[in-house]
């Protein structure tokens, strides 16, 4: 178990690579059950690479979450809005990403509708 409880990521081959290592060591469990921030911030993260975060169950306790410029749109922000592997977000950054105005409903309605800052600058 990792008690780990801020990352902030520059590399994103790093972090691909720890999750894909914890993956096949704990297959279905909690890689980072302590971890209340994630920063992925300018990174390029993508609409398919959100996709596969999203699916994963390894952040149950994630309160923040960075994804500044990281070249996320729409089909994105639909997968990270419909996990139910968030319950505890309550801060979200997408600032500088190609968010449009129909992405709204579907942050209004997720799972972890408990979020109270959402940052949108420069969408």
């Amino acid at each position: 178990m990792c008690s780990v409880a801020e990352i902030s990521v520059h590399a994103p081959s790093v972090l691909v690579q720890v999750l894909q290592e914890g993956l096949a060591r704990t297959p279905g469990s909690f890689l980072f059950p302590n971890l209340t921030s994630l920063d992925l911030s300018r990174n390029y993260v993508d609409d398919e690479g959100l996709r596969k975060l999203a699916a994963l169950s390894f952040f149950p306790n994630l309160t923040s979450w960075k994804l500044c410029f990281c070249s996320i749109g729409v089909a994105g922000l639909r997968a990270l809005a419909t996990s139910p592997f968030f319950p505890k977000l309550t801060s979200l950054a997408v600032d500088g990403n190609r968010i449009e105005d129909k992405a709204m409903p579907l942050l209004a309605a997720c799972p972890f509708s408990i979020l109270t800052s959402l940052n949108l600058r420069f969408c």
